[in-house]
């Protein structure tokens, strides 16, 4: 079941080009949820993939 919640609009106007919006709160209240509906109404060629996520995983180096 899909709610309404509260915080679409505010969330939706904080949205600028080039800066970034954290989504902080308690476990388990649907901020996951509330990220994948929203991005549901986003059409897939205004969405990008940044390689740099690459660099979040973590390294590891061998040594020979």
């Amino acid at each position: 079941m899909k709610y309404k919640r509260a915080i679409a609009s505010l969330f939706l106007k904080r949205l600028l080009p080039n800066k970034v919006v954290l989504l902080i709160g308690p476990r388990r209240v649907g901020k996951t949820i509330f990220i994948k509906s929203f991005m549901e109404g986003i059409p897939k060629e205004k969405l990008k993939d940044f390689p740099f996520v690459v660099l979040l995983k973590p390294l590891y180096v061998l040594s020979a």
